[in-house]
């Protein structure tokens, strides 16, 4: 299907992992008029618009992945215009790196309540990614029955409580559904370590988990911010580092 990015494309942004990956995903299975949609200046939003009402008009599924905070910019934009679109069947949303405490917050169910609304989408084609730059794998949500992240078999969530430690080290927390810090166990490192303590706070872990928010006063990274910094006009030519 046409495959549109809400992101810098490689020359913009050539040491952003998910732009590497965007752009290997076009060239093995994107249709003609699939492409980048960030610049220099930030989001493109009407031409994104212009190739949205394209696919809608020839009735041609589209699929939309993006930074979270790139797609809040689109909907802002959508409201602004007092603009409804309805995507052809089959059109799906994957949205990647939550908001890092900079840009506007909005929930999870805020976020595919607004998918919904201004595309027509239904929920089950709506899915957020969690990928880090110190991880191999990624870990994107389930659709049904709920919105939790199954991680795959060779990694392993656990969910520490940030105020008990044991040995010099976190202990996990004690109650189901307590909220904790999320702690990644990757197999598939090989070249790095296997284990990587996170800053977001989350509940469940090992075999699902939820990520809540992140911990105030940490550091700001990943593709959201990135895409914030062109969204607000800084140009990254140099290179953009998840």
């Amino acid at each position: 299907m046409k495959i549109l990015a809400l992101a810098p494309n490689p020359e913009l942004a050539p040491h952003m992992v998910m732009v590497y990956g965007m752009n290997l995903m076009m060239n093995r299975f994107g249709i003609e008029g699939s492409r980048f949609l960030v610049g220099p200046n930030g989001l493109q939003v009407d031409l994104l618009l212009a190739e949205l009402n394209k696919s809608c008009e020839a009735a041609q599924p589209v699929a939309l992945l993006g930074s979270s905070f790139g797609f809040v910019e689109l909907f802002e934009r959508m409201e602004s215009l007092k603009l409804r679109l309805s995507l052809p069947e089959g059109s799906r949303l994957m949205d990647a790196g939550g908001y890092k405490g900079r840009a506007r917050e909005i929930s999870r169910s805020q976020f595919i309540l607004w998918a919904c609304s201004l595309l027509d989408l239904p929920p089950q084609r709506i899915v957020n990614l969690l990928g880090m730059t110190e991880m191999a794998s990624q870990i994107y949500d389930e659709v049904v029955p709920n919105r939790a992240k199954t991680p795959p078999h060779w990694v392993r969530t656990l969910v520490m409580d940030p105020l008990r430690r044991e040995n010099g080290d976190l202990t996990e927390v004690d109650e189901k559904g307590k909220k904790g810090l999320l702690r990644h166990l990757d197999l598939a490192n090989v070249e790095r370590p296997i284990m990587i303590q996170s800053d977001d706070v989350g509940t469940g872990g090992r075999n699902s988990f939820e990520i809540l928010e992140r911990v105030k006063g940490a550091e700001p990274r990943g593709c959201s911010l990135t895409f914030e910094e062109f969204a607000f006009g800084r140009n990254l030519q140099n290179g953009a580092k998840q």
